[in-house]
């Protein structure tokens, strides 16, 4: 969690360049890296957004990605304060099975 913590904003930030310039490896790494970090804490909507993106760079297309982009950070913003509450010691998120 601290680890995640410490790296989101790379991670977006080079999801926003990718976006912008069309780099479908950038897109790619930053997405897969959120997404591999989703299954740990088992947040299935930052889960569903990251490999929306995921699934735009495999197919080199930006058809709906601005908006899969917004809604992950806002997916993220819901779950950061939980993450830095598990990381204060003070609980966490709670952990819920993918359907």
């Amino acid at each position: 969690a601290a680890a995640f913590l410490e790296e989101h904003p790379r991670r977006i930030d080079e999801i926003r360049r990718a976006l912008d310039t069309q780099d479908w490896e950038l897109l790619h790494r930053g997405a897969h890296t959120i997404k591999g970090s989703m299954r740990y804490f088992g947040a299935n909507a930052v889960f569903d957004r990251a490999f929306g993106l995921e699934q735009l760079a495999a197919a080199q297309r930006l058809d709906g990605g601005e908006e899969i982009f917004v809604l992950l950070k806002q997916e993220l913003a819901k779950l950061l304060p939980h993450l830095i509450n598990y990381v204060e010691g003070r609980g966490g998120p709670a952990r819920t099975a993918r359907a």
